[in-house]
């Protein structure tokens, strides 16, 4: 099913840029090309020689071939890692709802509308994210994920209603529409947000008493070294 369904999504985005002229590629993800480090390099190859050659590439998730362990999940998480890796300028994150809430708003008169959060306040953000959208593979909870992995890569982040496009261009010249997420100050450098974000944690490890303190004090030594 989603073999066939890919070529039919790829030509309607083909006959919609058609009329502006404007060639698009296919770019079919899977989470292992990411892990792996020559992969990674790979891709961000690829991304970049298709936006020399004016290409938008159209970028999913390559669903026929991903196995459940390895897959995204979602499109907000795939996203972001892309924006993250071609260090792209901004990140919108479109759903049906226009904004972020302190709680969801279909069911919580009192739910207050989040319109800016500042690098400091995204990582201890406090909203009921559980509700997933209409549409959408993913919920609040995705979306914040991913504004955190593109922030960390310097990437502004928007969140807004996905039947309102023309909110894109109003977000970027200035106007506080849906709710947007100042990027870190200074970005991580790109292999430590490969390393951060881009791996996936497999397999099992059983230790001693004594690994346990080993291995805790040299986490604490990489989790400054990723902040710095």
């Amino acid at each position: 099913v989603a073999a066939v369904g890919q070529s039919r999504l790829l030509r309607i985005y083909d006959d919609f840029f058609a009329v502006l002229h404007q060639p698009v590629a296919q770019v079919l993800l899977t989470r292992d090309d990411l892990m792996q480090r020559q992969h990674y390099i790979n891709v961000h190859a690829t991304f970049q020689e298709l936006l020399a050659l004016d290409v938008v590439p159209i970028v999913n998730e390559n669903d026929t071939v991903a196995v459940d362990e390895l897959k995204f999940g979602d499109n907000d998480t795939l996203s972001a890692l892309v924006a993250s890796l071609i260090e792209a300028n901004w990140l919108f994150l479109l759903t049906d709802v226009d904004r972020l809430y302190s709680a969801d708003p279909r069911q919580n008169p009192d739910a207050k509308p989040i319109i800016t959060v500042e690098y400091d306040r995204l990582h201890n953000l406090d909203v009921d994210a559980g509700v997933g959208s209409q549409w959408g593979t993913g919920g609040m909870i995705t979306k914040l994920t991913a504004a955190r992995i593109a922030s960390a890569a310097g990437v502004r982040t928007a969140i807004t209603k996905g039947d309102a496009p023309e909110r894109i261009l109003q977000i970027m010249q200035g106007e506080p529409l849906g709710t947007q997420f100042a990027p870190q100050p200074r970005a991580v450098n790109a292999r430590k947000r490969w390393i951060a974000y881009g791996m996936v944690p497999m397999g099992k490890l059983i230790l001693d008493d004594g690994a346990v303190k080993a291995a805790r004090a040299i986490g604490t030594v990489i989790a400054h070294e990723l902040l710095d």
